[in-house]
């Protein structure tokens, strides 16, 4: 059943991990890095979900042929992950290692990446709590569910590596928030607020100390840069932006979905939310 789900499953070159070290659950150095001889997870999700996008895309060309053969591939992606990648017995999915024919069990957030985008057939209410039973017992967020760090680390190793802990990266935190959110699962949306709050929280600090988004964010410490790996931390940043955009752009929803009623029109919140957009779009377009 595996192998015949892992010739389904693409096979691509992703971002250099400590996922894509020949030896698990080791730190190794970059020279270690076996990118062609693991399965992702989040490649696969992706792919499954920029299928569907293909194929809507097609439809509303009328060309159905296309349609259709996108469709498919979605469908036999989105078989493969389910059959190769989830653990039931963990909450989450995990990559698939060619060489020792196993699954690489150590927490990254890449492990949740088909929530976002919806590359699943489980139950909403079961996978939300799949998810966040196994965030817990990973000890990145608290027994009780609430928020752990200013973020969400890469890891939970100390490799001094930029994919590991303490780091965290913007696309990672949509990727966990966003899922949450859609599960439509009442504590997960819970979770969901608490991330994004306690993430853009880490962002609006370092906006205002000194007119910096980060490339990436040491989530101990808020607004703290994160660090590690070959090159010098970067500022500026697209996709710290971005996400923190599509965030305060969801955050009313967020506030009051995770409370007993919506926030008062004149919150300190809300002023504080629409005064970072408003400074952020100004300093995205200089």
């Amino acid at each position: 059943k595996i192998s015949r789900s892992v010739q389904i499953v693409v096979k691509m070159i992703v971002i250099r991990l400590n996922r894509q070290l020949q030896k698990p659950h080791s730190f190794g150095t970059l020279s270690d890095v076996h990118t062609p001889n693991i399965v992702p997870v989040d490649l696969n999700s992706i792919l499954h979900s920029n299928a569907l996008i293909l194929s809507s895309w097609f439809r509303l060309l009328n060309d159905y042929d296309k349609a259709n053969k996108y469709n498919l591939i979605a469908e036999n992606l989105v078989i493969g992950i389910q059959e190769v990648m989830w653990r039931a017995d963990k909450g989450c999915w995990c990559d698939w290692d060619l060489i020792n024919n196993k699954h690489r069990e150590s927490f990254y957030m890449s492990n949740i990446v088909p929530l976002w985008t919806g590359s699943h057939k489980i139950p909403n209410d079961s996978v939300a709590y799949s998810v966040l039973k196994y965030l817990r017992d990973q000890n990145v967020i608290n027994s009780n569910f609430s928020v752990n760090y200013n973020g969400m680390p890469a890891s939970m190793y100390k490799s001094s590596e930029q994919w590991d802990f303490p780091n965290g990266w913007p696309p990672l935190q949509a990727f966990l928030i966003q899922g949450l959110y859609n599960t439509q699962h009442k504590l997960a949306r819970q979770v969901a607020a608490d991330l994004a709050k306690a993430w853009i929280n880490s962002n609006h600090k370092s906006f205002s100390n000194g007119g910096i988004m980060y490339e990436k964010y040491n989530v101990t410490v808020v607004g703290g840069s994160g660090g590690g790996g070959e090159y010098a931390p970067q500022t500026g940043f697209g996709w710290t932006n971005g996400v923190a955009l599509e965030l305060l752009n969801q955050w009313d929803d967020f506030v009051a979905d995770s409370s007993s009623g919506p926030p008062p029109k004149n919150s300190s919140t809300r002023r504080r939310r629409e005064s970072y957009a408003k400074e952020l779009n100004k300093k995205i377009s200089l």
